[in-house]
């Protein structure tokens, strides 16, 4: 009767038979909140419930920055009217902490906090494949490359694909129509980049084979970069030209010889999530800078959130441990060793032997 009474003067609410609640659960702050909700407008369970998210916030040792339990929530003092409109969905109640003055009421309802949606890992694009029906000439290029002229289609199952294959097969024109799918510019650059004026362009470039390929992606992705080795000179030149009219410092890829140069781009552009597309990216690089190179790679590669699309003709990238090693012939894209691959077989006969090797092939 004593407790009924004590209800009553505090609160000014009818009496209740409810049975005085037991003490507060150790729980986590979330847990607690939700505690509170079920507390109602009870002054012995606010007050515990004070107590134990005190309690809670504090870890012997510790000697961090603790986060407050409630974070949405207005402080005692501020000025609101407990009666005025509902903030947020909360309502009936001041938006502040469980205090003396301020009591949860029964319906009250505590904003849960939005979770991110999760990142899947590399690799993103999926599968592509030709669509035949929306090819315009077949006879004419991109359309009249051997490896697209029966039903083309190139899954990728692995972060790091490396396409091999001698000049002509159609590597550079497969990473352009990739490209141009991610939505880079079929000159090289990222998402909104258009280093190179097309307007009086004669060549017909690979992003044609876009308009007739289909992809599966998982999820879409559209950060990144497309690197071309023989456009980077006008590529780092829009990118300082950019900056300068942005107010910032150029970051002045070429001032620096040109395999530094390289290296200083791969590492200030690759190594965040998306799709990276390298069309002989060792074309300025000495084997030791390969080296490098690949380390690079191995930093993208354990980010997990970076999908390599690279044609090369070195055999040191070619062997990139786990990468998925793909042979362009005429007939189509094959999954290789390096040891199958011409340019290791020619190089291990040049290492042998240089002197024979190089006597013997130029008297063929």
């Amino acid at each position: 009767m004593a407790l009924l009474r004590q209800k009553t003067s505090t609160f000014g609410t009818q009496p209740s038979t409810a049975t005085p609640p037991g003490p507060a659960p150790s729980l986590g702050w979330r847990s607690l909140q939700t505690f509170a909700v079920k507390a109602g407008g009870r002054h012995a369970h606010a007050t515990r419930l004070r107590t134990a998210l005190a309690i809670s916030r504090v870890v012997p040792g510790d000697r961090r920055e603790t986060r407050d339990p409630c974070p949405n929530l207005l402080r005692e003092g501020s000025g609101m009217d407990p009666g005025s409109a509902p903030l947020r969905g909360l309502s009936g109640m001041t938006p502040g902490c469980i205090t003396k003055d301020n009591p949860p009421t029964a319906h009250a309802r505590v904003p849960m906090r939005r979770s991110s949606p999760p990142r899947l890992p590399a690799p993103y694009l999926r599968h592509i494949w030709l669509d035949r029906a929306a090819v315009p000439e077949p006879q004419a290029y991109p359309w009249c490359l051997p490896f697209l002229r029966e039903d083309f289609a190139l899954s990728f199952d692995r972060a790091i694909t490396i396409i091999v294959g001698e000049n002509g097969t159609g590597k550079s024109t497969l990473l352009e129509g990739i490209a141009a799918l991610a939505g880079y510019d079929e000159a090289g650059g990222g998402k909104g980049y258009r280093p190179v004026d097309h307007a009086e362009a004669v060549e017909t470039m690979g992003g044609w084979l876009a308009s007739a390929l289909k992809a599966s992606w998982l999820p879409k992705v559209t950060d990144g970069w497309f690197f071309r080795a023989e456009s980077f000179f006008s590529v780092a030149r829009h990118l300082d030209h950019a900056a300068r009219s942005s107010g910032h410092a150029p970051p002045d890829f070429l001032s620096h010889s040109h395999g530094e140069g390289f290296l200083r781009f791969f590492e200030e552009r690759c190594q965040r999530r998306g799709i990276f597309i390298f069309d002989e990216p060792e074309s300025a690089l000495s084997p030791a800078r390969q080296i490098e190179f690949l380390k690079l790679l191995r930093r993208m590669d354990r980010l997990g959130q970076c999908q390599v699309i690279m044609a090369t003709h070195a055999p040191i990238l070619m062997a990139y441990p786990g990468a998925r090693l793909l042979g362009l012939t005429k007939y189509g894209l094959d999954p290789v060793t390096i040891e199958q691959t011409q340019h290791f077989r020619i190089m291990r006969e040049f290492c042998a032997d240089p002197a024979t090797f190089v006597e013997t092939m130029m008297e063929e």
